[in-house]
C-alpha cells in the first residue's frame, strides 16, 4: 500500500506538470506511469480478492493439475463418482477440442469416467465466447450426421444450406452476415458463371504460364554475340558468357567487353545494394 500512495504521489506531480508542459513525451511518459500504476492497483485488488476467496471457501483439489483450489473456481462432473476440475484446467481441455474440432467435454478423471458437466458450470468455467464454438461444432456434426440429401456447405465459412442439384443450380449463395460470397458448386471457388470450371481453370493455366515468362525473362539474359542464355545467381552484375568469351551488364543487358569494369558506376551499380 506504501508503494501505491508513493506511485500515486508521483503521478499526481507529473499530472500537474504534465497539464503545464507541451512537450508530447512529457504526456507520453505520463501516460505510460498513469497505466503502470493502474495495472499495478489492479493486480494488488485481484490478489487481495483471490486470498478473500480463499478464506470464505473451502479448498479442494483438482483432480487433474492437483492444486488446491477454492471450491468456487472449481466444476464437479455429472458422474455417480463426482470429480472436481479447477476452472483452468476445463479451460485449457475446451481449447484443446476446439482445436481438434470436437466439442465433447467429458470427465477428466483418469479412472475412466466419461460423465459430461453441467452447462451452467462449463459456462462459468470457460465463457460464453467459448462454449459458443462447442455449440457451433456440436450443431455442424449433428447436420452432417443427419445425411440431409443436398446439403452444401460454403467453401469460405462454416454456413450449410439445402440446395437443389447443381444440374438445375451451379451457384451456392452463402446467407452468413460475415461472408456473403457467392462460389461454385462444382470447382468450389467464387463464382464463374456464364463460364465453365474448365474454362476458367485454362484461362488460369495461361496467367500462370504468362507470369512464369515474365518472371523468366527477368532474371535470363541472351548473350548479344552467341545468343546464349544466361543466368546469375550470384555474383556481381559484371556478367561473362562461358559459350564466347562476351561480359553483359547485367542491368542494361548491354555487351561490355571492352568496357569491363569500367562500364560501372554511373546508373549501373557493380554491386546489388544490401538491405
Amino acid at each position: 500500500m506504501k508503494m501505491l500512495r508513493r506511485s500515486l504521489s508521483n503521478v499526481l506531480r507529473l499530472r500537474k506538470h504534465s497539464e503545464n508542459s507541451k512537450n508530447p513525451q512529457t504526456r507520453d511518459k505520463f501516460l505510460s506511469i498513469i497505466k503502470a500504476t493502474k495495472s499495478k492497483r489492479q493486480r494488488a485488488k485481484a490478489d487481495e480478492a483471490e486470498r478473500c476467496n480463499e478464506e470464505e471457501h473451502a479448498v479442494i483439489e483438482c483432480e487433474c493439475c492437483f492444486s488446491d483450489t477454492p471450491i468456487n473456481r472449481t466444476i464437479p462432473c455429472e458422474g455417480d463418482s463426482i470429480h472436481f476440475f479447477c476452472h483452468r484446467c476445463i479451460k485449457l481441455n475446451a481449447e484443446s477440442q476446439i482445436g481438434l474440432m470436437k466439442y465433447e467435454m467429458k470427465c477428466l478423471d483418469i479412472g475412466g469416467c466419461k460423465a459430461c458437466f453441467s452447462r451452467e458450470f462449463l459456462i462459468a468455467a470457460i465463457g460464453l465466447s467459448m462454449m459458443a464454438k462447442l455449440d457451433s461444432l456440436q450443431q455442424q456434426d449433428e447436420i452432417v450426421k443427419a445425411g440431409l440429401d443436398g446439403l452444401e456447405d460454403c467453401p469460405f465459412c462454416e454456413f450449410k444450406a439445402i440446395c437443389p442439384p447443381p444440374e438445375e443450380y451451379r451457384e451456392f449463395r452463402c446467407l452468413a452476415p460475415d461472408c456473403k460470397k457467392v462460389s461454385c458448386r462444382l470447382c468450389k471457388k467464387e463464382t464463374h458463371i456464364p463460364k465453365s470450371c474448365e474454362e476458367v481453370q485454362k484461362e488460369a493455366r495461361v496467367k500462370r504460364h504468362l507470369v512464369e515468362e515474365a518472371m523468366t525473362e527477368a532474371l535470363v539474359r541472351t548473350c548479344p554475340s552467341c545468343k546464349v542464355k544466361i543466368v546469375k545467381d550470384s555474383g556481381c552484375n559484371k556478367l561473362n558468357c562461358s559459350n564466347c568469351g562476351w561480359s553483359i551488364c547485367y542491368i542494361c543487358r548491354q555487351d561490355i567487353s571492352k568496357q569491363g569494369y569500367g562500364h560501372f558506376g554511373g546508373k549501373c551499380k557493380l554491386e546489388e545494394p544490401r538491405y
